[in-house]
């Protein structure tokens, strides 16, 4: 992916997160849009397919997983990259991520 043009949806309900990794790829030249939970996420992406996500696994209300399975199991969405972060380092996590 070039940093031309491309457009990335960061997920995360900890706005100091998101903010800083926001901050991050806009200093490197990516189009960034955010949210701070999965309902609204599925609505951005509806209006405009990204590039790439950077999902939060754990979110109040519909967390991660749940946002991914149902990106996954759409034609239109299914080939977006997704990234899945966590603060949570357990292999659980890790095996859940990879199977959605």
């Amino acid at each position: 992916m070039t940093t031309k043009n491309s457009r990335i949806l960061v997920v995360d309900d900890q706005f100091a997160s998101r903010d800083l990794l926001e901050q991050f790829l806009q200093g490197e030249g990516y189009i960034t849009d955010s949210t701070d939970n999965g309902k609204h996420a599925l609505m951005l992406i509806a209006e405009r397919l990204p590039d790439l996500i950077v999902l939060d696994i754990t979110m109040p209300g519909m967390d991660g997983y749940e946002v991914a399975h149902l990106l996954k199991s759409n034609a239109d969405t299914a080939d977006i990259p997704i990234i899945m972060v966590t603060g949570h380092g357990g292999r659980a996590a890790k095996v859940v991520g990879l199977s959605t």
